[in-house]
């Protein structure tokens, strides 16, 4: 309840490829803190609360198997899963209701999760990048650390193998923040949505029979429950299984670049095809986004912005040919 309660204060302030199925390794680069009583106006109390700032740090997360199970994805706000090469997929997770004290593997970015950090104005965490995204980072308008240059506000866990072992504090991520952010709106409603079809699981086919995600509604809680490769998909620090309150599946076009390794273009600009599924109901829609400094909206099928259940969110951003299947 504590975690859901800030979450909704955050939101208040809101504005403005591999053979039989196994991947390869990533390919980059990376080198290896007298008492009187006191009646309170709940009104101003509330106001008083919903001062808490606006200050999201986007962290790239590894979802390699030896990167599994990762550590900080549950405390995400926001979570997008996006493909990088050979089938494999990596987290962009944005943190503003809660800095976890751990948080990774951190690994490399590509230059298209910058678009998506830019919409939140967030500050980036990574280690390393990929060509096409080095030759971004001196042109997008984006704060960022990089443990290739910051290795000193990482640290490596020895009971795992190098790249799959860095880890990052958020909180002291927070601290660094030195700018003012601008402010990212999204709609939430306690109603659950009353459109669509009730069913009890989405199935998400990444390439990879490593990668291909599951989400069962759970009726007691009301929450997903994350699967993937048909297990549990569980959070490291607290042993317990991811479990998600809104999904959305996002279509958008998927072009490998010409340089022979793999890398992708994604077009994050325009618009597309959108599925959620929220409290227990899975329904179309669409998005659109005009430019880099914009956010994107989630609408759905008659154009009204989509409102959210209270609590986190898992953007799965999938090629426009990809069959999800839900029941």
């Amino acid at each position: 309840m504590k975690r859901l309660a800030i979450f909704m204060i955050f939101i208040l302030l809101l504005s403005g490829c591999a053979s039989k199925d196994i991947p390869p390794e990533d390919t980059d680069n990376e080198n290896i803190v007298e008492i009187e009583s006191i009646v309170v106006d709940e009104e101003k109390f509330e106001e008083k609360e919903e001062e808490v700032p606006y200050a999201p740090v986007a962290v790239m997360i590894e979802n390699s198997t030896a990167a599994r199970p990762q550590s900080g994805l549950q405390d995400a706000d926001v979570v997008y899963e996006v493909y990088v090469e050979g089938g494999i997929t990596r987290f962009l997770a944005i943190f503003n209701s809660n800095y976890p004290e751990v948080a990774g593997p951190v690994r490399s970015v590509r230059h298209y999760y910058l678009d998506i950090a830019q919409e939140w104005d967030a500050y980036l965490v990574h280690y390393g990048g990929s060509p096409l995204a080095k030759a971004q980072f001196d042109k997008v308008p984006i704060k960022r650390i990089d443990g290739m240059i910051d290795t000193h506000r990482f640290w490596r866990d020895s009971s795992r193998k190098s790249p799959h072992n860095a880890y990052i504090d958020i909180t002291k991520c927070r601290d660094l923040i030195d700018f003012e952010q601008n402010r990212r709106q999204i709609k939430f409603s306690e109603a659950p949505q009353a459109i669509g079809q009730t069913c009890s699981t989405v199935a998400i086919p990444y390439t990879s029979k490593s990668y291909k995600v599951e989400y069962k509604y759970d009726d007691e809680s009301g929450k997903n429950m994350r699967f993937t490769s048909g297990d549990p998909f569980i959070d490291r620090e607290s042993g317990e299984q991811i479990s998600v309150d809104n999904i959305v599946i996002q279509y958008a076009r998927h072009e490998r670049t010409e340089n022979g390794v793999g890398y992708k273009e994604i077009e994050l600009y325009g618009s597309g095809r959108a599925q959620y599924f929220i409290g227990g109901q899975f329904f179309e829609g669409s998005w659109e986004r005009s430019d880099a400094q914009s956010p994107t909206k989630f609408l759905d099928e008659k154009g009204q912005e989509i409102e959210f259940l209270p609590g986190n969110i898992w953007i799965h951003i999938v090629p426009t040919n990809m069959s999800v299947t839900a029941e």
